[in-house]
């Protein structure tokens, strides 16, 4: 009746999804231990050596479930892409002198608090299980639960919220259209959520992996991010907003989820994808995307 796909097959190694997962995991321990002082940027080798050794310790669960040949392949390919990272961030670090740790680590709001994860290092000790409600536009109350990757932090207050993506990222236009909430929802999560002004957003951007090969390549640039700000964090990227096109970037967003709440409460789910679909999506076997695709080819829609 439904006409749904076969659904697939498990994965005999890591599917996209529990890779991101992994890796979140290791940055999130590596960075926690930063603050804690177990290593340093001084140290370049100790640091790597370490980020090696978590690597493992997070992937040695994986051994008992997984067909060692291609968890070998997926254990590369995710050292490959932290020590991508990792190449950024010294890089980053030594341009502009800024060492201090991250103000936070894997924030979440309405998830449950588990106090051994706080301890290893695997959530943020600020976590709060209340969800956020978020005000939008003076009058529209959203509910909220997540988690947020990393926050940094300068000596004035001035913050910059980053979340790590291994895959393809939306576009600045593509954010400004409303396609992708995640980077303005966090930025309001964390201003309302958490009591932090408005006015010391630097931005909120995606941290990508890079190519490996340029150390020094920009893998923060990509998201919203205040003109006048972006030197706090030795960025330049050319799309950054000046003040006038911040806040209507922000309205228009805002009007945006407005109208798309409004149709959800009238019963209206019409199929409307924002772009390609992920390739870890869990229900493309139940998804109405490809026939909605293949409609509108044949103006059938």
């Amino acid at each position: 009746m439904w006409k749904a796909a076969e659904k697939e097959a498990p994965q005999r190694g890591l599917s996209w999804r529990e890779e991101g997962e992994r890796i979140h995991e290791i940055l999130c321990r590596f960075f926690h231990e930063y603050r804690r002082g177990r290593w340093t940027f001084a140290d370049e080798e100790r640091a790597l050596a370490r980020l090696e050794q978590l690597a493992d310790e997070v992937l040695r669960d994986e051994e008992r479930e997984r067909d060692p040949f291609y968890l070998m392949i997926d254990k590369f390919r995710i050292k490959q892409k932290l020590l991508s990272i990792w190449k950024h961030e010294k890089e980053w670090r030594r341009k502009t002198g800024f060492y201090a740790a991250p103000a936070h680590l894997e924030l979440s709001f309405g998830l449950p608090v588990c106090k051994e994860d706080v301890e290893t290092g695997r959530l943020d000790p600020a976590s709060r299980p209340e969800p956020v409600t978020l005000v939008l536009g003076g009058k529209r109350k959203v509910r909220l639960q997540g988690k947020m990757d990393r926050i940094d932090r300068d000596e004035e207050g001035y913050y910059a919220i980053y979340d790590y993506k291994t895959g393809t990222v939306p576009t600045i236009e593509q954010i400004g259209q409303g396609r992708s909430l995640q980077l303005p929802l966090y930025l309001w999560v964390y201003q309302q959520g958490f009591g932090q002004d408005p006015a010391l957003a630097i931005g909120s951007a995606y941290y990508v992996k890079g190519n490996g090969g340029n150390a020094a390549a920009n893998q923060r640039n990509k998201g919203l991010w205040r003109k006048e700000e972006t030197g706090r964090v030795g960025l330049n990227p050319r799309k950054s907003l000046d003040p006038d096109d911040w806040r209507k970037t922000e309205e228009n967003i805002q009007r945006l989820i407005d109208q798309s709440l409004s149709k959800a409460e009238q019963g209206d789910f019409a199929v409307s994808p924002t772009w390609d679909c992920p390739r870890f999506c869990p229900a493309r076997h139940i998804c109405r995307v490809d026939a909605w695709i293949l409609s509108k080819k044949r103006g059938t829609r």
